[in-house]
C-alpha cells in the first residue's frame, strides 16, 4: 500500500478500506475477526490464518492441507484469552492451541469422558464467547456447548437439544452468538430462537416466535445479540430484521427494515452495533447481490444506507463487527474495512469524513515482532533477559488505534546507549553488540496528524555478561588478591614483629639492668649518708643516740637487702622502709621536724604495688634543703598515699621548708652536688619504668607560698599507674 508519510501527510479517514493490494490475500469468505491482548487483528482466510498489526499482514500457513478444499474459509477464528492463550478452530478438524513464536498448532486433547459426548474432529465448532468467569465457551453444532476454563482447563459439556425440531441445520443446536446477563445467565441465539442458560445447574429453555409473526414463513435465525435498553436484547436475524428481546417476558418484537422483495431476503441482518441508545449501526445483506453497511433508528425505524464505502461486488459475505478502541472491524472477503466510531453517528458524511484534529486518539503502544540473533521469539512487552550471546536484537511494534495510513512518526531510545530520541516512520528498531548491563527501551508515537495520547512503552532490557565479565567473578579476583597481600603482609608483619620482639626483649633487659645499676648507685649513696651520722654520733660520743641508730640502720640495711631482687615492692614494704628512714633522719638532727605518713582509705597496702626506693629521694631532699633551714615555727614534712583513681596512685609529699629559692642560694657546692646526684637517678629511674613497663608515671614538684607572698614550703606529687605484681 502507498503510504504518505511525513508532517505533510493528509487527515486520516473516518473510514479505511484494506484490498489484496495491502496484503489481504482472502478468495474466499473470511471467518470471525478476533483482537488479541497487542491490538493484532486475527481472522481465517482460505489461504490460512491471517493477522493485521495495523501496519503489515502477515499468512500464518494451516497445519492440515487435507481440509483446504473446503468452499469456505477453513480457519474458523483464532482467539486469545485473558491468560494469554491462543486458541484456533478449523473447520472439519478440531480445537487447537495456537503458538505465536514457532507458528505451530497444537491439538487441544479433552478428557475421555468428555470426549465420549462429542467429536471436535468431525463437526463444524463455531467462534468462541469468553464470559466473565474466565471461562471459554464454544459451540459445537450438532453436539450442544463446551466449556473450558481458561486457567484449569477442566471441561464440560452442556447438551442443548430441541427434540421438536428435526432439520439439523435449522435447529436449536445450530448456535450463533452468545450474551452474558449481569446475573451470570447466558442468552444464546440459534436458527430456531433463543436459549437461556444456567450455567451453574446447565438448565435451559428455548424461545421461539409466537404465531402472530408477520413473516410466518421464515425462522427466527438470531445472527448477532447486543446488549439493548433496560431488560432488552438486539438481535440480528436472517430475513426478520432486528429483533428485540426481553429478558424478563421472555418475548420478541420485530423491526424489519425493508419490505419490498422476498422477507427472508431483503432483511437479512448479518451483524449489528450498537451505536447510541436509538441507533445501531448494521450490516445488512438483500437478495445476494445488495448489500451493504446502514444505520438503523429503532425509534424513528428509519433506515438509512452509508453511501460511497465499499467497493462493487456481486456477492458478498460480512461476518462479526469487532470494536477496539474508537473503532469498528469488519471484514469481507478480500477487503477489510476500519470504521471511526464517533463519526459513525454523522453518518450522512461518514464517506467524506476524516478524524478531526479536536478529538483525541487513544493509542498504545505494542510488540509485534521480535529477533535475536536473526531467529524470531516470543513476543513480549514488559522484559528482555538476553544471554551474553545474544547481543543483537530487533523488535517490530506498533499502536493500537492506528493503522499504516495514519502517517504515524515513532520516536525510539535506550537508556544507556542513546543520548537523544531516534524518530522514524518504519515500526521496527535494532540494535547490534551491545555490552553487558541493564538498560531501559522507550518507544512512543513521536508525531500524528491528530491530537492522540499515548502510554509510552517501557522494556527493561538485561544483557548478561560472561562469567569472567560478571560482578561475581570481579568480587573473587579482588577477594583472592585482597586474600594474596593479605598473606604477604601478614608474613612481613610477622617478620617485623619477631624483630621487635627481639629487640624490645634486648631493651627491656637493658633497661632492667639499668634498673639495677641505678638502684646499686641509691643504694650506696644511702648507706654513705647513714653512715655519715653515725659517725656524727660516734664522733660526739652520743654512743646511746649511735647504738639506737645504727639498730635502726641494721632494719634499714635488711629492708634495702631483701628488695634488691625485685624491681616492684607492695606498698606496704615501701611505707616501712620510709618509715625507718624518717625516723633515723629525725634522730640524726635531733628531732627538728615532725612528720605523718597517711594512706588513703580503700587503699590496700599489700597488693598494691609500687617500684622500690622511688619516692625516698623525694623526702630526702625535703628533709636536707627545706625542713633543716627552717628558723621560725615547728618545721613538718607529710606524706600521703592517695588513690587518685581506679588505676592509679598519687603520693604527695609536702613540707613547711624554706623552699627551693632559698635553699639553692644556701646550699654549699658539695651538698648540691649530693642533691643533683640522688634526683637526676629518680628522674632517670621514672624514664625506665614508663619505657619498660609501657606507663605513663609523671612527678610534679610546687613552690609553695603565704598569703604575703613569702615562700612556704615545697610539694611533689608522683603519679604512678597500679602495677600488677
Amino acid at each position: 500500500m502507498a503510504t504518505v508519510r511525513g508532517p505533510g501527510a493528509c487527515q486520516p479517514k473516518a473510514v479505511q478500506i484494506f484490498t489484496a493490494k495491502d496484503g489481504i490475500t482472502m478468495t474466499k469468505r473470511p471467518s470471525y475477526l478476533t483482537i488479541d491482548q497487542q491490538g493484532v487483528i486475527w481472522f481465517g482466510t482460505d489461504n490460512g490464518l491471517l493477522s493485521f498489526d495495523g501496519f503489515n499482514f502477515k499468512t500464518v500457513p494451516i497445519p492440515n492441507s487435507d481440509i483446504r478444499s473446503l468452499p469456505y474459509s477453513v480457519v474458523a477464528y483464532n482467539y486469545q484469552d485473558r491468560t494469554g492463550t491462543y486458541w484456533s478452530v478449523f473447520y472439519k478438524d478440531g480445537l487447537y492451541n495456537y503458538d505465536p513464536v514457532s507458528k505451530t498448532f497444537t491439538p487441544f486433547v479433552v478428557p475421555p469422558d468428555v470426549a465420549g459426548k462429542l467429536r471436535l474432529d468431525s463437526v463444524d465448532t463455531r467462534f468462541p464467547f469468553e464470559d466473565s468467569k474466565d471461562n471459554l465457551w464454544i459451540q459445537i453444532c450438532g453436539y450442544g456447548l463446551l466449556r473450558i476454563n481458561e486457567k484449569t482447563k477442566a471441561t464440560r459439556v452442556y447438551r442443548i437439544i430441541d427434540p421438536k425440531q428435526t432439520d439439523f441445520y435449522i435447529s436449536g443446536s445450530w448456535m450463533n452468538t452468545f450474551y452474558e446477563h449481569a446475573d451470570g445467565t447466558l442468552y444464546i441465539g440459534t436458527n430456531d430462537g433463543m436459549v437461556v442458560l444456567n450455567p451453574e445447574t446447565g438448565t435451559y429453555t428455548i424461545h421461539k416466535e409466537t404465531n402472530d409473526n408477520p413473516l410466518p414463513e421464515c425462522r427466527c435465525i438470531l445472527t448477532k445479540l447486543e446488549k439493548g435498553n433496560g431488560d432488552n436484547i438486539f438481535c440480528s436475524t436472517w430475513g426478520n430484521g432486528i429483533k428485540v428481546f426481553n429478558t424478563v417476558t421472555k418475548t420478541f418484537t420485530t423491526h424489519l427494515i425493508e419490505t419490498g422483495g422476498k422477507p427472508c431476503e431483503s432483511n437479512v441482518i448479518i451483524d449489528l452495533f450498537r451505536l447510541t441508545d436509538t441507533t445501531l449501526f448494521v450490516l445488512k445483506r438483500d437478495a445476494w447481490e445488495k448489500s451493504g453497511f446502514c444505520i438503523y433508528n429503532t425509534r424513528t425505524s428509519v433506515y438509512t444506507p452509508i453511501k460511497g464505502v465499499e467497493p462493487k461486488f456481486t456477492w458478498r459475505e460480512y461476518n462479526e463487527v469487532v470494536k477496539d478502541g474508537d473503532f469498528l472491524w469488519v471484514p469481507n472477503l478480500s477487503q477489510l474495512y476500519r470504521f471511526y466510531i464517533p463519526a459513525l453517528r454523522e453518518y450522512k458524511t461518514l464517506a467524506q469524513a476524516t478524524i478531526p484534529d479536536t478529538v483525541e486518539r487513544k493509542l498504545r503502544m505494542m510488540i509485534s515482532g521480535f529477533w535475536i540473533n536473526g531467529i524470531e521469539q516470543k513476543t513480549a512487552d514488559t522484559a528482555l533477559h538476553l544471554t551474553a550471546d545474544q547481543k543483537n536484537f530487533r523488535i517490530q511494534f506498533g499502536c493500537t488505534g492506528a493503522t499504516m495510513q495514519d502517517s504515524i512518526r515513532f520516536a525510539y531510545k535506550l537508556d544507556g546507549v542513546d543520548k537523544n530520541w531516534n524518530r522514524d516512520y518504519q515500526p521496527s528498531l535494532q540494535y547490534n553488540a551491545l555490552p553487558p548491563g541493564n538498560y531501559t527501551l522507550h518507544i512512543k508515537v513521536d508525531e500524528a496528524p491528530y491530537r492522540f495520547t499515548q502510554k509510552e512503552l517501557k522494556i527493561p532490557v538485561t544483557i548478561e555478561a560472561y562469567w569472567w565479565q560478571t560482578l561475581w567473578f570481579r568480587v573473587l579476583v579482588c577477594m583472592g588478591l585482597t586474600a594474596l597481600v593479605y598473606v604477604l603482609y601478614r608474613q612481613r608483619i610477622r617478620q617485623i614483629s619477631r624483630q621487635a620482639l627481639v629487640k624490645t626483649q634486648y631493651e627491656r633487659r637493658l633497661a632492667e639492668v639499668e634498673m639495677k645499676a641505678l638502684r646499686a648507685q641509691m643504694n650506696p649513696h644511702f648507706i654513705f649518708n647513714c653512715l655519715n651520722s653515725i659517725n656524727r654520733y660516734i664522733v660526739k660520743s652520743d654512743h646511746k643516740t649511735a647504738s639506737g641508730y645504727l639498730t635502726k640502720f641494721s632494719k634499714l640495711i635488711r629492708l634495702i637487702l631483701d628488695n634488691s631482687s625485685t624491681d616492684i615492692i607492695s606498698l606496704q614494704t615501701e611505707i616501712d622502709t620510709l618509715e625507718l628512714y624518717i625516723q633515723m633522719e629525725a634522730m640524726r638532727f635531733h628531732n627538728s621536724f615532725d612528720y605523718s605518713i597517711e594512706t588513703a582509705e580503700g587503699i590496700n597496702t599489700m597488693t598494691t604495688h609500687i617500684p622500690s626506693m622511688l619516692v625516698q629521694p623525694y623526702i630526702e631532699n625535703a628533709i636536707w634543703h627545706g625542713l633543716l633551714h627552717k628558723t621560725e615555727g615547728k618545721a613538718m614534712m607529710r606524706v600521703r598515699f592517695i588513690n587518685a583513681e581506679k588505676k592509679s596512685i598519687r603520693i604527695e609529699i609536702e613540707d613547711n621548708g624554706i623552699g627551693r629559692v632559698k635553699a639553692k642560694e644556701l646550699r654549699s657546692r658539695e651538698t648540691l652536688k649530693t642533691k643533683s646526684y640522688g634526683m637526676q637517678i629518680s628522674s632517670d629511674r621514672i624514664k625506665l619504668i614508663n619505657d619498660l613497663y609501657n606507663m605513663d608515671a609523671r612527678v610534679s614538684i610546687t613552690d609553695l607560698y603565704d598569703e604575703q607572698g613569702n615562700a612556704c614550703g615545697t610539694k611533689v606529687v608522683i603519679e604512678l599507674p597500679l602495677i600488677k605484681s
